[in-house]
């Protein structure tokens, strides 16, 4: 492992520089080309009928629905640690900072929540590692989902390579790393499986609930019967993207330029552009609302002491 000493300081020095430098150049790059995609195809947005307000509405309350799902995640990671904090109290904590994502650097809502949960006494590195179990739970749910949706309706696949369209091999494949990774993220942070797959289930109905979410607003604008099974997929690739990029804030850019790429050949280049706006803006909407509730809840209520789920180490 010499070669490995040897190269540690050379990504101390060079490595997290160059890793930033090309993040932000993805993020930008991605800005650029969902600008350039929507000026070119601006007229076919215009020509789209108005959508009203109902299904505005369900998108609205089915985004809203998944927040108490991706936010007990967290706190199921906390009590799993070792913490038995109220449930309701982290839920309070997490609602609160959701909104952080939005600020540059797509961690802000970390932090804050890091924040938040010191001033209730839960230590930096209890609510750190519940958070990275957390960032590693939505990535295996998000493979779980595409996986899933790839066996239902293999479709979106023939966007990407015709060839690839309608063969097992791919979410087999995605099935068995998610699998692997899991099993040895699990050993080296020596975390219960039921810990991780609580956090996962979670996570995974957040994904299902926001990619109907998403696809209401593109059933509304492309008026076509497109299968929930491939747009939830499609939305937990893109969503995936944009949580991996970090100067992207809450994806910007970067999810949208993959949704409107994925989208175009199959609802219409029109219909892409408009409901991956839409929604965005839904979803922000949606976010700061959250934030708000979350943050009075927690101003006029003390903690909650009412026994929560536990998972012990």
């Amino acid at each position: 492992m010499a070669w490995f000493a040897r190269l540690d300081p050379v990504w101390q020095k060079h490595g997290r520089t160059a890793l930033a430098l090309a993040a932000v150049a993805f993020f930008l790059f991605s800005l650029a080309y969902l600008a350039d995609f929507a000026v070119r195809n601006w007229e076919a947005v215009e020509r789209l009928p108005p959508i009203n307000a109902g299904p505005i509405a369900i998108a609205a309350v089915l985004y809203l629905l998944a927040h108490p799902f991706t936010s007990s995640a967290w706190v199921l990671g906390v009590r799993g640690m070792g913490h038995e904090i109220p449930f309701l109290q982290g839920l309070r904590i997490a609602l609160t900072t959701q909104v952080g994502k939005y600020l540059p650097g797509n961690v802000a809502h970390y932090f804050g929540r890091a924040v938040l949960a010191k001033a209730s006494g839960i230590a930096l590195a209890t609510s750190g590692i519940a958070t990275l179990l957390e960032v590693f739970a939505a990535l295996l749910a998000a493979a779980i989902v595409v996986s899933a949706a790839i066996l239902i309706d293999p479709a979106p696949i023939d966007v990407i390579h015709t060839a690839l369209a309608g063969r097992s091999a791919l979410p087999a494949l995605v099935g068995i790393c998610a699998t692997l990774g899991a099993g040895l993220f699990m050993h080296l942070a020596k975390v219960r499986a039921r810990l991780l797959l609580a956090m996962t289930a979670c996570l995974t109905v957040n994904f299902v609930l926001v990619g109907l979410s998403f696809l209401t607003i593109s059933m509304a604008f492309s008026g076509q019967a497109v299968s929930p099974a491939a747009m939830i997929g499609i939305y937990a690739v893109a969503w995936a993207a944009g949580y991996l990029v970090p100067g992207a804030p809450a994806g910007l850019g970067v999810r949208e330029a993959v949704l409107v790429a994925w989208l175009s050949p199959m609802i219409g280049a029109g219909p892409a552009i408009a409901c991956t706006l839409l929604h965005r803006l839904i979803s922000a909407g949606v976010d700061a609302l959250v934030a708000l509730a979350g943050f009075s809840w927690m101003k006029l209520h003390q903690p909650d002491q009412t026994e929560g789920w536990t998972f012990s180490k």
